[in-house]
């Protein structure tokens, strides 16, 4: 079951994680591509239709190590050592689930950033090409 947090705690783990992440692959002189240690990836959903149900029940269906944050019609959901294709189907799971169109973006470290200003700026920057609404993150 994932963990839920508020929005402004999601940002303080997220810039801890990218800490984490950088100071465990040069501590461990990691040279190669190693998944688990390697990567995260923060999905933002929007959906008019979140309700307390919903969210628990999307809650039960993540892996402990998975954080939630909502504000209002946004779930942002931070999944550590989970790569973008993974991110999308689970994005595309809560969204059949939802049984609705609803709208997500998916940004994953480092690849669309190495530092918690460029992963939201590519967030914003996706989600604008999407016509996605985003919170302030």
């Amino acid at each position: 079951m994932a963990q839920f947090f508020s929005i402004d705690d999601l940002q303080a783990i997220i810039r801890y994680k990218i800490g984490e992440l950088k100071r465990l692959k040069r501590d461990l002189s990691l040279e190669e591509r190693i998944p688990s240690v390697d990567n995260f990836s923060l999905m933002v959903l929007y959906s008019k239709h979140l309700s307390e149900q919903h969210l628990e029940n999307i809650s039960k269906s993540m892996r402990e190590s998975d954080i939630i944050a909502q504000t209002g019609s946004h779930l942002i959901c931070l999944l550590p050592g989970t790569d973008k294709e993974g991110a999308i189907h689970l994005a595309e799971g809560i969204k059949d689930f939802l049984g609705e169109e609803g709208y997500y973006t998916v940004v994953t470290y480092p690849e669309d950033g190495e530092s918690y200003e460029d992963l939201i700026a590519s967030l914003k920057l996706y989600s604008e090409q999407k016509g996605i609404p985003i919170p302030i993150i």
